[in-house]
């Protein structure tokens, strides 16, 4: 089933540099590389960004994966938020979803209240701000192995039977699939499940209140930057990203996932979300080094951050990906540790 998928603008970008970098490699056919987003592996860290981020943001979506809607209009649903209070500012912590469809909005009259009381909106990156020219240079640096290099030599026999029977399947090309480096190839096969859904990152509960905060002409503010995003990704230990993508080939079919996933996010359980996702890592321990570099090195980073905005005398809008709110690393329990005051924003029932 197609959906209305909103391509992110980067994505395009790396279309156009992938047609220039195909005559340098002596393949014979192009292939369109497709958003970058990874709902399964990065588990909805990046996925308003880089098709975005995280989100934001892990996985593997499939047709009409989230069409259900389990909780949107359930009086079981809460938001997944957060409120932060120093002696001098307020900050409300939002957790997002990066591609949502209409089955979950409206969303919780919590979650306009507080982003009401706001003076500025701040959000992993304002994909608004970034600049066509470095994110191609950036991406293009990222992208593929060394010459000669392929993923032939890592990968077994069952994983690139695999890999060929899904670029079949999804119009790509093989031999230039091989030639890319694990997390372009988990982004490559992600674009593609996710343009089969009925998802688009248009609709992710970041770029909701991005439109909002244009419209009211809110200060719009970022944690990260676009290259601090990429290398994430890019950054990760080789062996990491291999492990990452020997799993996401073996649960391309899995369909539950994102759905579980979903039903977590719309409960407002950051433990259960974390519970469910965290048990790849006890299976696979192999991806532990790219999800801390993906989740707990940048929660670090947005943390102290949001601890510079807790010392100024205005209320902040936050909006980062679920993934980031949940566990014992999270942004959530690095300020509980710096002594802030914590409280879950909850909907009456």
């Amino acid at each position: 089933m197609a959906s209305d998928f909103m391509e992110h603008p980067l994505t395009t970008l790396i279309k156009r540099d992938y047609k220039k970098t195909m005559k340098k490699i002596s393949m014979k056919k192009a292939m369109p590389l497709a958003a970058l987003i990874s709902l399964r592996i990065f588990a909805l860290i990046i996925m308003r960004s880089l098709l975005f981020s995280g989100l934001f943001l892990s996985g593997l979506v499939s047709s009409g994966l989230f069409s259900s809607g389990l909780y949107a209009a359930s009086n079981d649903a809460q938001p997944f938020l957060w409120k932060i209070q120093s002696r001098y500012s307020t900050v409300y912590l939002a957790g997002s979803i990066h591609a949502l469809n209409d089955d979950y909005y409206p969303l919780a009259n919590s979650y306009l209240s507080a982003f009401n009381q706001a003076d500025k909106l701040v959000l992993e990156l304002n994909i608004d701000n970034i600049n066509p020219a470095k994110a191609q240079a950036l991406v293009k640096y990222k992208t593929w192995l060394p010459t000669e290099r392929s993923l032939e030599e890592y990968l077994n026999q069952e994983e690139l039977t695999l890999l060929r029977h899904y670029a079949k399947q999804a119009g790509l090309t093989y031999a230039t699939l091989i030639r890319m480096r694990p997390w372009m190839v988990i982004e490559t096969l992600t674009g593609y499940q996710l343009r089969q859904s009925n998802f688009n990152t248009g609709k992710g509960v970041d770029q909701y209140f991005l439109t909002m905060a244009k419209e009211k002409k809110m200060p719009i503010l970022e944690l990260e930057s676009l290259e601090q995003q990429i290398n994430a990704m890019a950054d990760a230990p080789f062996a990491s990203q291999l492990a990452a993508l020997s799993l996401s080939l073996k649960q391309m079919e899995d369909n539950s996932y994102l759905t579980t996933m979903a039903d977590y996010w719309q409960q407002g359980d950051n433990q259960g979300l974390y519970n469910f996702v965290y048990q790849d890592m006890q299976n696979y321990p192999a991806i532990k080094p790219m999800m801390i570099k993906l989740l707990d090195d940048r929660n670090r980073n947005m943390t102290d951050i949001i601890g510079i905005y807790l010392a100024t005398h205005q209320t902040y809008f936050i909006v980062v990906g679920a993934l980031h709110l949940s566990g014992p690393q999270s942004i959530l329990a690095m300020l509980e540790n710096k002594g802030y005051k914590i409280e879950k924003v909850t909907s009456p029932n």
